[in-house]
């Protein structure tokens, strides 16, 4: 039995599918466009090869806990970092006294599924999942990732990174976030097709008046 809120975003979803269906579609790319696409992934594989050394380097920097290590895999400029619910912004120089003073190696670690895209000739965008394990008697933890990298006197290193885990409360949050979402765009599609109905009942009585 599904839950309310499941009704409720399947409802909003089914009904903006059906706004979405009265959008005409866009063309289909010409040859030269086509080309051109090739020819721009054919120029990124180098840089995207180089993406995905660093993240295996990186992975093993992690297992081996080396806090140097760790925190040489980060812009010099200093990198953004988004958890559930934070935002802020680290520099270089305080990456390796939290490495060395408040962080753990973890007994287990492995990238999942990561993409990469080239957004610049010196920016590669990297999204996946990673798991996460402190001990060996536990279970890992697969958590979502997104990593912004940028090079540097030819080097990648992280800039940007955001990390969400499935936590009790984060996601009661979201499951609540979701369910007013839903409940908005429901509203919205209601008072839409009460809108047309009052119109078309408008238009109706003016031209009955007319005649």
């Amino acid at each position: 039995m599904r839950s309310a809120p499941t009704w409720i975003c399947w409802l909003a979803t089914a009904s903006l599918m059906l706004v979405a269906s009265q959008v005409p579609a866009a063309p289909p790319p010409n040859g030269a466009a086509t080309r051109a696409e090739n020819a721009a992934a054919s120029d990124d594989a180098p840089l995207i090869a180089q993406a995905e050394r660093f993240m295996e380097g990186y992975a093993a920097a992690l297992l081996r806990g080396d806090p140097a290590e760790i925190a040489a895999y980060y812009d010099r400029d200093g990198v953004y970092e988004v958890r559930p619910a934070m935002k802020r912004f680290t520099s270089y120089n305080t990456l390796l006294p939290r490495y060395r003073d408040r962080w753990s190696k973890p007994a287990f670690f492995e990238w999942r599924d990561l993409s990469y895209e080239a957004l610049a000739p010196d920016k590669v965008l990297v999204v996946g999942l990673f798991a996460w394990a402190g001990s060996r008697s536990e279970k890992p933890q697969v958590q979502s990732y997104v990593a912004v990298l940028r090079l540097q006197d030819g080097q990648l290193r992280v800039r940007l990174e955001a990390e969400a885990w499935q936590d009790g409360a984060s996601w009661s949050s979201l499951a609540k976030a979701a369910a007013a979402s839903c409940l908005a765009t429901l509203l919205a599609v209601w008072l839409l097709r009460a809108a047309l109905r009052w119109r078309r009942r408008h238009a109706t009585q003016s031209r009955s008046s007319a005649t």
